[in-house]
C-alpha cells in the first residue's frame, strides 16, 4: 500500500490568456479531444520518466498495463496473495499544464485531490483486481461570464489475468468504464446546471514477458477508443446545447486509442526472474527501463481547456508519439533507492510544439516492524517531474518491496 502527493496536471487547467487568437465556437460540429501528456502514475512510474510498461506490477501497475495484476514481486513464492493500493495526488501551479501552447500564470484553479485505490487477488497463476480514480477540477469561466467550470473525471478498471509457462508469460485484460461531467457553477460554489457528461466503456489489453532467469522483461499495453455513450448528454434540465448556460456543447467527446511498448534490463548479482526465497532481496542493482507510447488520432478533436473559454482549438489531428526513458539504483541495500527518467510530451495542438522532461525520486526506508507474524518495512520518498511551462512534486509514503 502507498500513499503519494504528487502534482496533476489536467487538461481544463490551461485556459487561453486574453488576446489569444482562436476562433469562437458557432455551431456543434466538433468534438472535445480528451487527452493526457504529462506522467501520472504512482511515485516510481514518475521518478522513472513514464517507463513503466514492462516493469509494472500488482495493484497500481493495472492503471498502465491490465497485464500488472498477474505480475508479483519475485518474493511472493505462496499459493495465494494479494495487494491494494491507495493513492491520492495534489496538483502545483504551472503556466501551460496541457502543452497547448497559451500560458496564463495569473488564473488560479481549485483541484480536488485525485484519489486512486485498487485491490488485487491471486490464487495459483490466475488472478483479478479492480481499481477506481476520482478527479474533479474547477475553472474560471471566460471573462465575459460569470461563475466556474467544474470538471469531474471518474475511471473504473475490472482486470483478470495469468501468468502462463512457468511465470515467464503475463497476460491481462480490463474492462475500463469512465464518466466526465461538466457542470457550471456560481460565483460562490454551487451547481447551477450540468453542461454535458460522458459515457463509455472501453476494453485494455497487455502481457509482460519475463523470461526465466534472465535480467530482461518486455512488455506491452493497449487502450482501446471510448466507445458507446461518446455522443454528449445534456444535463437534467434539457438546455438547449446550442446555448446551454451559454456554451455551445460539442457533438461528441472522443478518448482516442493508445498503444505503448516497452523493455527493462536490471543489472544485480542475482537474476532477476527467479523466485527468492526471503522476504526482501537487499542488494545493489540498476534497472533501466524505456517505453515508446503512440496516441491515436481524434477526428475534429479539440481542446477542452479552450472550449472553457467558448473557442476552439483543433487538438490530436495527428497520431502522438512519446518516448520515455528512466533508471532506477539501489544505493544502500535495504535502505535508499533512487530514480532519474526523461520523456518527450508530444503536443496535441497546431502550431505548438512538444517539450522535454525531467524528472527523480528517492526513496528511503525509515521503519522496520511486525504484523500477525510478517514483516513490513516503511519507506518515505520524494518525486518530481518538470518542464518548461509544467512542473510536479510530490511525496511518498509507502510498504519497502
Amino acid at each position: 500500500m502507498r500513499l503519494v502527493l504528487v502534482a496533476l496536471p489536467v487538461v481544463l487547467a490551461s485556459l487561453p490568456a486574453a488576446g489569444q487568437d482562436l476562433p469562437d465556437i458557432t455551431d456543434r460540429n466538433y468534438a472535445i479531444d480528451l487527452y493526457q501528456g504529462p506522467v501520472l502514475g504512482s511515485a516510481e512510474i514518475v521518478g522513472m520518466g513514464g517507463a513503466s510498461t514492462a516493469v509494472a506490477k500488482g495493484s497500481p501497475g493495472i492503471l498502465v498495463n491490465p497485464a500488472a495484476v498477474a505480475v508479483w514481486p519475485v518474493t511472493s513464492t505462496g499459493e495465494w496473495d494479494w495487494d491494494f493500493h491507495f493513492d491520492a495526488l495534489n496538483r502545483l501551479p504551472g503556466e501551460d499544464l496541457d502543452n497547448n501552447g497559451i500560458e496564463d500564470p495569473e488564473v488560479e484553479f481549485d483541484v480536488d485531490p485525485f484519489v486512486t485505490g485498487g485491490l488485487i487477488g491471486r490464487i495459483g497463476v490466475f488472478a483479478a483486481g479492480g481499481t477506481i480514480s476520482n478527479n474533479t477540477v474547477v475553472s474560471p469561466a471566460d471573462d465575459g461570464m460569470s461563475g466556474r467550470l467544474e470538471a469531474t473525471t471518474t475511471v473504473g478498471r475490472i482486470a483478470v489475468g495469468a501468468n502462463l509457462f512457468r511465470e515467464q508469460l503475463a497476460i491481462g485484460a480490463a474492462l475500463k468504464f469512465g464518466t466526465l461531467t461538466i457542470n457550471k457553477l456560481s460565483d460562490e460554489g454551487e451547481v447551477e446546471g450540468k453542461l454535458f457528461d460522458l459515457q463509455g466503456v472501453g476494453l485494455e489489453f497487455g502481457s509482460v514477458w519475463m523470461p526465466h532467469k534472465r535480467d530482461l522483461r518486455i512488455g506491452a499495453s493497449f487502450s482501446g477508443p471510448i466507445s458507446g455513450g461518446e455522443r454528449v448528454e445534456t444535463g437534467p434540465d434539457d438546455c438547449d446545447p446550442n446555448d446551454c448556460e451559454g456554451y455551445v456543447l460539442p457533438e461528441r467527446v472522443v478518448a482516442p486509442w493508445s498503444l505503448a511498448i516497452g523493455g527493462a534490463y536490471r543489472f544485480g548479482p542475482t537474476r532477476w526472474n527467479q523466485k527468492f526465497g526471503t522476504r526482501w532481496r537487499d542488494e545493489k542493482y540498476w534497472l533501466v527501463a524505456a517505453d515508446v507510447l503512440f496516441t491515436g488520432a481524434s477526428d475534429d478533436g479539440h481542446g477542452i481547456g479552450a472550449f472553457a473559454q467558448r473557442k476552439l482549438q483543433r487538438s490530436g489531428e495527428n497520431v502522438s508519439v512519446s518516448v520515455r526513458v528512466g533508471a532506477e539504483y539501489e544505493w544502500i541495500p535495504g535502505r535508499l533507492r533512487i530514480r532519474f527518467g526523461s520523456y518527450w510530451e508530444p503536443s496535441r495542438y497546431d502550431g505548438v510544439s512538444g517539450r522535454l522532461h525531467a524528472t527523480a525520486g528517492i526513496d528511503l526506508r525509515v521503519y522496520q516492524f511486525c504484523f500477525w507474524d510478517a514483516r513490513y518495512r516503511l519507506l518515505v520518498g520524494l518525486t518530481g517531474d518538470g518542464a518548461e511551462g509544467y512542473g510536479n512534486g510530490g511525496l511518498t509514503v509507502g510498504f519497502w518491496h
